[in-house]
């Protein structure tokens, strides 16, 4: 039985890409347990608006003693989901390699969050989740988490976007490194004139454009001939059942 479980709990680690610990202190049992627990860990993000304390902001110019500066601010909320006390967590970026450690006592309803203000620099974080004292095997790397947050798009709000939200280049985040505004303008009036642009007013249209065009522009010669055929082909189910019914007498 215990050859079962431990082979059981190989796979399953394996499978989900969580840390095996071969030397643990806990049992195979302890450990199943453990990895079902790590597995449910989950980390997302969201965007937020901040309010900027206008008296420590910086602000070139005042009105009347008021700063100008815009007193709200974006940034992303990151959640870390489903943590037990079983667990803590480590999390480092990828920018200054800062790491801070997360315990279950950080845990409000049920999640651990955290502010994400540096939303001009694509950043990944990795989290390195750890078992806790409460466990037989304290402080044994369960799990490595990556977790990549894109960046403002510099060029978002720029005219050429204005008809083209959807295109990668004119995304409010994106996960590109930045460009400079020669190539950004480049690759838009590219864009613009391509094939790939439904805006492009001189872009071919396909097969099924055409169609669907001229059943637009057509609707009433279409309705008549399909009304037609419909007719045309309940009279025809009429004739086919009379004639059934002559051939049973």
């Amino acid at each position: 039985m215990r050859k079962k479980v431990g082979l059981l709990f190989t796979f399953t680690a394996l499978f989900l890409g969580i840390n095996v610990n071969a030397a643990s202190s806990c049992s195979y049992e302890e450990q199943a347990n453990l990895l079902s627990e790590v597995g449910n860990i989950k980390v997302s993000y969201e965007e937020k608006t901040g309010k900027i304390d206008s008296t420590d902001a910086v602000c070139p110019d005042e009105i009347d003693g008021t700063p100008t500066c815009d007193s709200n601010y974006e940034y992303f909320e990151v959640s870390i989901l489903n943590m037990s006390d079983n667990f803590y967590l480590t999390v480092e970026s990828n920018l200054d390699k800062t790491t801070k450690t997360y315990t279950y006592d950080d845990v409000k309803d049920g999640i651990i969050t955290f502010k994400h203000e540096d939303i001009m620099n694509l950043t990944t974080y990795t989290y390195q989740v750890y078992s806790s004292e409460k466990t037989n095997c304290p402080r044994e790397n369960y799990r490595t988490i990556y977790q990549t947050l894109p960046r403002l798009n510099e060029y978002y709000s720029y005219a050429q976007c204005s008809n083209n939200e959807d295109y990668y280049l004119c995304q409010k985040y994106v996960t590109f490194e930045p460009m400079s505004l020669g190539t950004f303008i480049k690759n838009i009036n590219d864009y613009n004139t391509s094939e790939d642009n439904p805006n492009n007013p001189n872009r071919k249209k396909s097969f099924i454009d055409n169609i669907k065009n001229f059943i637009s522009e057509n609707k009433v010669i279409v309705l008549t001939i399909a009304g037609v055929i419909v007719i045309a082909g309940g009279t025809a189910a009429f004739v086919a059942i009379k004639r059934r019914k002559r051939s049973a007498l």
